[in-house]
């Protein structure tokens, strides 16, 4: 089993390395990309955002959200290109003072953190009394979730180090480190967006307000 630290290190290294592979996901799989980006949509409240794991910025361009994170330089070089504002930074540790972010918003990136629990904690440092907390991930026992591991198993450079998981997992950590649950939605299931948990469908979005 690598260690945590280890773990971060390989997986900077890995998108350090194939930041156009990985980019060029959103072009191969465009229908994917905009469901997913509507579904997103659904759950916004707007005001000042955050993207933790900006990425290459294809997210953070569309939804336009002002500011973006990222460990891999590569990534980031990407998303200045799309006119992204980023920031170099580790989400377990972010540059930021408290309580300044309306919005904070983890799409896909839950798979490759090290420690989640701990970078719920710091998003709820940086998110104003109320503000909201946008969870998107690939469910585990979902049909896409279950592709994606058998391919990780067969070294698929990406999913061979992501970390999948269930919607009740990423509500007891994000309840835990201090937010409530507000709404869910379910896509790249039938073609439709619905809300709520469906069987059935693999994309899940999941909106958390910040307690007090």
């Amino acid at each position: 089993m690598m260690s945590d630290r280890g773990y971060t290190r390989e997986v900077m290294k890995i998108f350090r390395e194939h930041a156009k592979r990985y980019d060029a996901w959103f072009d191969e799989n465009r229908e994917y990309f905009e469901e997913e980006l509507e579904t997103i949509r659904r759950l916004r409240r707007g005001g000042l955002s955050l993207e933790v794991g900006v990425g290459s910025g294809r997210f953070s361009k569309e939804l336009r959200v002002e500011i973006g994170i990222d460990i891999a330089e590569e990534l980031l070089s990407l998303a200045k290109e799309r006119g992204v504002e980023v920031v170099l930074a580790d989400a377990h540790r972010m540059p930021f003072r408290g309580e300044v972010f309306d919005e904070v918003l983890v799409l896909f990136t839950i798979c490759f953190i090290e420690q989640p629990e701990t970078v719920m904690r710091e998003i709820r440092r940086v998110l104003r009394p109320h503000g909201s907390l946008i969870i998107g991930f690939i469910a585990r026992n979902s049909p896409l979730g279950r592709r994606y591991q058998a391919l990780g198993r067969r070294g698929h450079v990406f999913y061979k180090i992501a970390r999948f998981y269930e919607p009740h997992e990423v509500e007891y950590m994000c309840r835990t480190a201090g937010f409530t649950l507000d709404e869910t939605y379910s896509s790249l299931g039938d073609g439709e967006i619905v809300r709520g948990i469906r069987k059935g469908y693999s994309f899940c979005c999941m909106r958390f307000s910040r307690c007090r």
